[in-house]
C-alpha cells in the first residue's frame, strides 16, 4: 500500500480512521457509504468516528487495533451484504473476532441492499442507536 500511496499521492492503509480522537462511538464500514459517514461526523458535535476498511482480506487485527481509539465503547459494523443463515455478516464477524477480548459493545447492520441509497439521516440513526 505504501507504493500505491507514493504513486497516487494517497494515504490509504488497511484501515483508515476518521473522526474525533476521543470517539466513544465508531462505525466500521467500507465502500461508498464512508463518504456519507464522514459528512455526518463533520456535522455532528460529538465524539464519534469511522474506521474505513480499505483492505479486507487478509484481515489484519494489528492494523485494526492501530487505528481504533482507546476511548471507544461501542461499535456499529455496517456490511453491504446479507448472509442468510449466518450469525452475522462477514465484516461484523471479523470485527467481533478481533475485539473479543475487549469490553467494546459491537452491533452489526446492513446498508444499501438492492441499491438503496444510504442517507445522512440513516447514519445519524446508527450513531443515535449506539446511545442505547
Amino acid at each position: 500500500m505504501d507504493e500505491i500511496n507514493k504513486k497516487a499521492g494517497t494515504d490509504y492503509k488497511p484501515f483508515n480512521y476518521y473522526g474525533s480522537p476521543n470517539a466513544t462511538k465508531v462505525i466500521v464500514a467500507m465502500g461508498s457509504v464512508c463518504d456519507t459517514i464522514k459528512e455526518v461526523i463533520d456535522n455532528k458535535n460529538e465524539d464519534i468516528g469511522l474506521i474505513e476498511v480499505h483492505l479486507y482480506r487478509p484481515f489484519s487485527n494489528k492494523y485494526l487495533l492501530n487505528v481504533l481509539p482507546t476511548t471507544v465503547k461501542k461499535i456499529a459494523v455496517l456490511d453491504r451484504t446479507k448472509e442468510a443463515g449466518s450469525n452475522g455478516e462477514p465484516l461484523y464477524l471479523d470485527i467481533c473476532s478481533s475485539l473479543k477480548d475487549t469490553d467494546i459493545k459491537i452491533v452489526g447492520g446492513r446498508y444499501g441492499l438492492a441499491s438503496k441509497n444510504t442517507t445522512p439521516s440513516d447514519i445519524n440513526s446508527v450513531y443515535n442507536m449506539l446511545d442505547n
